[in-house]
């Protein structure tokens, strides 16, 4: 694991994704990261459920956070790298809300 830190020069590049199931085709979508090599990730339409572990669909050079759900509609994630410092913020379970800060 890399250690946090922060680092004030450089520009974060994010990706926003609609996933449509990704666990399905969790090689397209990893190529998509690939590609564009983004800091942080945010997700939508994930359709994962409680009982898919991060290790199935996520790989290890990010730290992932989710918002599941029982019915496997909706979802969201955000996939973090490990170099850059955050924790995830609390909301109401009645929300669908995914905070990083």
């Amino acid at each position: 694991m890399v250690p946090p830190h922060i680092n004030e020069d450089k520009s974060v590049v994010l990706l926003q994704a609609n996933c449509r199931n990704i666990y399905h085709k969790p090689s397209e979508f990893w190529n998509l990261v690939d590609t564009y090599n983004p800091d942080v990730i945010i997700g939508t339409e994930s359709y994962l459920r409680e009982d898919f572990g991060k290790a199935e669909i996520f790989r290890a050079d990010y730290m992932t956070f989710r918002r599941d759900r029982h019915a496997s509609v909706g979802v969201l994630f955000i996939c973090v790298k490990y170099n850059i410092a955050c924790s995830e913020l609390r909301f109401d379970d009645d929300f669908e809300i995914l905070g990083i800060q």
